[in-house]
């Protein structure tokens, strides 16, 4: 059964491991120092766990002097795809920002991530933006938003 918990600092090897297993270098692969912080810092940070394994995580802002979120970071293990990990997750920070009282989730994902946008179309994103160049090696992203 899948399981949603905050990440811990205890949790920082399994979590760097698995952030290297998940994305590679075309991507923003985040570095130990950047998880260390933002779990310092207190950053909404969840884990998915199934079978005592992480097999996804999300990392959401929230800022203090804006109306919105940003979901800053997302990935889930592609042994385990289409089991709504990613969904959850997602649904965890929506909550979470609703519950910040905040108006609207804003995030960047790769244009050629189609997976990802036609889950981020369902839960009702929408594209804002075209990011030229966004990503390494010139990859284009798009900033996409949704209103809560």
């Amino acid at each position: 059964m899948l399981k949603i918990e905050k990440v811990s600092l205890k949790d920082l090897d399994e979590i760097c491991a698995f952030e290297i297993r998940v994305f590679d270098e075309n991507n923003f692969r985040l570095s130990r120092n950047i998880f260390r912080y933002h779990l310092k810092k207190k950053t909404f940070f969840l884990k998915a766990i199934l079978d005592k394994k992480i097999v996804g995580y999300l990392m959401l802002f929230a800022y203090k002097n804006k109306s919105s979120t940003r979901l800053y970071s997302i990935g889930v293990d592609q042994s385990f795809t289409r089991q709504k990990i990613a969904s959850t997750l997602i649904e965890a920070a929506i909550y979470r920002s609703k519950k910040l009282g905040k108006n609207k989730i804003f995030l960047e994902v790769r244009q050629d991530n189609f997976a990802a946008i036609a889950l981020y179309n369902k839960l009702g994103f929408v594209i804002i933006k075209e990011l030229k160049g966004y990503y390494p090696f010139n990859g284009n992203g798009y900033k996409m938003a949704l209103n809560l």
